[in-house]
């Protein structure tokens, strides 16, 4: 059976769920070794991409939050 999408009370609440996500996502990239600078280099920059999406979802939701308040 499929696994049921998550409810959330409000737009806040959502873009919260999200920016943690990509906070997880950020912190399950596995590591590599230090003796290879790219794959180094390509996690570093994977980390960021997720970080900034991250960013974006809490920006967001603070601007939800202060529209409904």
């Amino acid at each position: 059976m499929a696994k049921k999408r998550p409810w959330y009370l409000t737009k806040a609440a959502w873009a919260e769920a999200q920016a943690a996500d990509f906070h997880q996502r950020a912190q399950q990239i596995p590591l590599v070794p230090s003796s290879n600078w790219r794959a180094v280099r390509g996690r570093a920059r994977e980390q960021a991409l997720y970080r900034a999406q991250a960013r974006r979802f809490e920006l967001l939701a603070a601007k939800l939050r202060e529209q409904t308040a």
